[in-house]
């Protein structure tokens, strides 16, 4: 079914695979959306003994935070220890509304540095040490433990109904809201690091006022983009929430047209992340063009083994030399200078595609800034997870409706909001 969201579609999102849903509420509270890594098999729990090894100069660190955005935390924990953020790595990002658990390294700390610590609805614990900082995507997965408020009583029979195709059947494997930042923006500025336009991309970073929810901000971003070049002036204006933003002009405050140096003041995590929502945003355009055949395994493909809600991402083979079962499943690009094009109808419309852009796969590899380079890969088009409903009672913060407790399991880097949106009808990017 094509969509007609026009948030999703700023995502490069037009397809979905359910046709009937409910209304619902979710993040009504932190609480009601629970995130947890998994890793080796294990799901992490704050109150679960756990040990991950002895020696090593990166301390493991268990994190529970309740509405904290990942990056905001670590720039917390370092500005209280009084080290760098960079000496800081997780694994992956976090919701900032809802009450998540994850792992973090810190290079050169000590236990007891960590148990001095004292953050507002946030909890540390000591899980181990090892030899290397934890990278991104080293966790197996995510847990999620999800309430749905606000429901009707007839609608609870639609959404177990949905639940039950989704469980057969799975989801499309998009990248949602939460890979393109506040703004929706973060892959118009990757597309213009990977087009090695660095005054374009700074541009858009500081000056992109269309979905700027903050009044301030919004004028700040409106002044620089009516006055550009005027960035003393901006500085003075922009306001101090603005944290990158500032950065940027800060350098170009001293030297204005050095573009390449003032977005690279940026945390080299913060620019991956800008060239990972231009990939994921092409991504999301292939699936979408896919549509129903997400579910198929057509020849040409490169497919992915998979095993319950656990996807086999290092092994791709080409469909015409495997025997289709259950057991695979078909992959979209993530266009980058060692990524494979499929054969096929999907090589066809991957290969259409870059064509739409101007974009060819080599220019992912920016020699101007060949840290944040990207190799690219295969992902997984449709979305494989078992949904548990783990309860359905009386709603006690909205009278005469219900909420649906639900739970289930999903691969590194893949969205909640990919399941939920086959369920319910809402705005998830005014919740995100």
């Amino acid at each position: 079914m094509r969509g007609n969201n026009t948030y999703e579609n700023r995502i490069g999102i037009s397809y979905s695979l359910l046709k009937r849903k409910t209304k619902g509420v979710i993040k009504v509270r932190p609480e009601d959306f629970i995130v947890k890594e998994i890793w080796k098999g294990v799901i992490l729990d704050f109150d679960r003994e756990v040990w991950l090894g002895s020696g090593g100069d990166f301390l493991l660190v268990l994190i529970e935070k309740k509405d904290w955005d990942t990056l905001k935390i670590v720039r917390e924990i370092s500005k209280r220890l009084g080290i760098s953020r960079k000496r800081i790595k997780f694994a992956g990002t976090k919701d900032k509304r809802s009450l998540s658990i994850q792992i973090l390294s810190i290079f050169g700390v000590d236990e007891d540095e960590i148990s001095k610590l004292k953050i507002r609805d946030v909890r540390l614990k000591v899980i181990g040490r090892q030899n290397k900082p934890i990278g991104l995507g080293d966790l197996d997965g995510n847990y999620f433990e999800i309430t749905i408020r606000n429901v009707e009583r007839e609608d609870i029979a639609i959404i177990k109904d949905n639940i039950e195709k989704i469980n057969q059947e799975g989801v499309p494997s998009f990248y949602y809201f939460q890979r393109f930042g506040n703004r929706l923006n973060n892959h118009l500025v990757g597309k213009e690091l990977v087009r090695r336009n660095f005054e374009n991309a700074a541009k858009i970073f500081l000056t992109d006022y269309l979905l700027e929810k903050d009044e301030e901000s919004r004028e700040a971003r409106v002044f620089l983009s009516e006055n550009w070049g005027e960035f003393k002036k901006a500085l003075k204006i922009f306001p101090k929430k603005l944290t990158y933003e500032r950065i940027i002009l800060e350098h170009l405050a001293k030297y204005p047209r050095d573009f390449v140096n003032a977005m690279r003041r940026l945390p080299k995590e913060l620019l991956k992340i800008l060239i990972h929502a231009y990939q994921a945003y092409l991504f999301n355009i292939a699936v979408s063009i896919r549509g129903d055949h997400i579910k198929d395994v057509l020849k040409g493909d490169i497919v992915f083994e998979c095993r319950g809600w656990f996807v086999d991402r290092e092994n791709p083979k080409f469909a015409e030399h495997i025997s289709y079962t259950e057991n695979f499943v078909a992959t979209a690009f993530l266009p980058g200078y060692k990524a494979k094009i499929a054969k096929g109808f999907q090589g066809d419309l991957e290969k259409d595609l870059l064509k739409k852009e101007d974009i060819r796969l080599e220019d992912f590899y920016i020699k101007q800034f060949p840290e944040i380079s990207s190799e690219g890969g295969r992902r997984e088009v449709l979305i494989r997870t078992k949904i548990d409903v783990r309860d359905i009672s009386k709603d006690g913060l909205n009278p005469g409706k219900f909420k649906v407790k639900i739970a289930f399991c999903l691969m590194k880097g893949c969205y909640a909001t990919s399941v939920l949106r086959e369920l319910l009808v809402t705005s998830f990017y005014e919740i995100f």
